[in-house]
């Protein structure tokens, strides 16, 4: 059970603090994520390789293979993903890349080449699921679930290159699945 990687913000009385947390020339590896026990307290941890709730990630020239589980699970979190992302091989029920749950997003940067090679899911994207949050259900507003390092830049001047290659889904998605 568990994940190879936990980031969790702690959330005590007082509240918390999104924690930052960056990656950088790594590769992510042959990990098999299961869920954890019935009488866990978490609800969702042991769900992805790299787990990240309420927290914030920077990747840069990370490389995600061969894991079986989601290999970047985001809740209520984001990534900003820089240099060289790739998410290859990968095997998860729901989004064996990347699954994105509640108000999470990944923020690209200027010169990022990210490729989505060969994942593969049980049901629902290959490559990101994209879990929406009840309508009403956060007091927070509702992003994209991809933006740019530069608000001011409309999505056609973005100077990035995201490539989705032999991605499968059975049921749905084969690329992206967004569940609402």
């Amino acid at each position: 059970g568990g994940s190879a990687l936990s980031i969790v913000t702690w959330s005590g009385k007082n509240g918390g603090y999104p924690l930052a947390t960056s990656m950088d020339q790594s590769n992510v590896t042959s990990n098999v994520i299961s869920a954890l026990s019935p009488s866990s307290t978490s609800s969702v941890v042991g769900l992805g390789t790299v787990y990240l709730e309420s927290s914030i990630l920077v990747m840069s020239n990370i490389l995600f293979k061969h894991n079986f589980g989601t290999a970047l699970f985001l809740s209520s979190s984001f990534v900003t993903l820089q240099g060289n992302v790739e998410f290859a091989y990968n095997y998860a029920i729901n989004g064996a890349a990347v699954y994105l749950s509640g108000v999470s997003w990944m923020k690209f940067t200027r010169g990022l080449q990210l490729v989505f090679e060969s994942n593969h899911a049980l049901q629902y994207g290959g490559g990101v699921y994209q879990e929406f949050p009840l309508p009403g259900a956060t007091g927070e507003w509702w992003n994209c679930i991809v933006q740019y390092e530069n608000n001011y830049v409309i999505m056609d001047d973005w100077e990035v290159n995201v490539t989705f290659v032999n991605n499968s889904a059975q049921t749905g998605g084969h690329s992206i699945y967004l569940s609402n």
